[in-house]
């Protein structure tokens, strides 16, 4: 539990550097989102192999780090100007993998800062930030014990069949190594 307040408080910190840009898109402001970019990845790693909980509908792993990502997808959102991040067809146009290539990739005039006057591109940036602030809070409530408790219906389902805790542990062990 205490990996995920690290990352629920280093998305909201994401999610407040975000706001920050989209009300003043200066470059300072840009530096900062890049750095609370990188501040909150770090703790995504902690809890990355453990994202699961009993909120299947979250799927926090598909919807915060799916590799590849597709630029083309991306690309189409952003100049359709429309998207839904819950379509199944955007799941690789989200997440970190999306943030990174909206933060850093250079653009043709190399200056990437410069790129966010595009309003579609700082809609997208915001709607992708949104949705791994939401999540990651949906699920720090959920293992939060004066939240939803998961920690204690985990603990006590310490059977070894499918559904069991342990399985559920080396099942998302599994799936993310």
């Amino acid at each position: 539990v205490p990996a995920y307040v690290r990352y629920a408080l280093a998305t909201a910190a994401l999610k407040s550097a975000k706001d920050s840009f989209q009300i003043n898109p200066l470059p300072p402001n840009f530096e900062a989102l890049r750095s609370r970019y990188f501040n909150a990845y770090l703790p995504w790693q902690e809890v990355a192999p453990f994202s699961f909980c009993s909120d299947d509908a979250i799927q926090l792993l598909d919807n915060t780090n799916t590799y590849p990502i597709d630029t083309l997808n991306i690309l189409d959102n952003l100049s359709s100007g429309t998207w839904t991040l819950a379509e199944v067809s955007n799941s690789s146009a989200k997440g970190y993998p999306a943030l990174d290539y909206l933060l850093f990739f250079s653009v043709l005039t190399g200056d990437v800062a410069m790129s966010f006057e595009d309003t579609n591109r700082r809609s997208y940036l915001s709607a992708i930030v949104d949705e791994l602030d939401a999540n990651a809070q949906a699920v720090y409530n959920e293992w939060n014990r004066t939240g939803q408790n998961y920690v204690a219906t985990f603990i006590n389902n310490d059977s070894l069949e499918t559904g069991s805790s342990l399985h559920l542990l080396i099942n998302s062990l599994s799936e993310y190594f």
